[in-house]
């Protein structure tokens, strides 16, 4: 085997594991959510974290931050990073009154 392919053999495994790492995380994460504690909670953020809402909102000035809107997106991420945890769990709907 030539250097460079025992290279990409070696990448190529390693990306393998970082898969199956992410993959097995994600699963935990729908096991937690899936719980009606869980759920409560997912609510509850989806509620705080306004994941519908919109990123760019006037402060009491009536000016736009482009801070706020990274910080607004980013906890944003987060909600639905777990949504997304919660389908490949297998749990394909999601509803609450939010």
């Amino acid at each position: 085997m030539s250097a460079i392919t025992e290279k990409q053999a070696v990448q190529r495994e390693a990306a393998a594991r970082k898969r199956a790492e992410e993959e097995a995380d994600m699963l935990l994460v729908a096991r937690l959510f899936s719980t009606p504690d869980g759920e409560r909670v997912l609510e509850l953020m989806m509620r705080r974290f306004g994941v519908l809402a919109p990123r760019f909102v006037p402060n009491e000035k009536g000016e736009l931050s482009a801070i706020r809107a990274g910080k607004r997106d980013g906890q944003a991420e987060v909600v639905l990073w777990v949504l997304q945890c919660l389908r490949v769990g297998g749990k394909e709907r999601v509803s609450f009154g939010v």
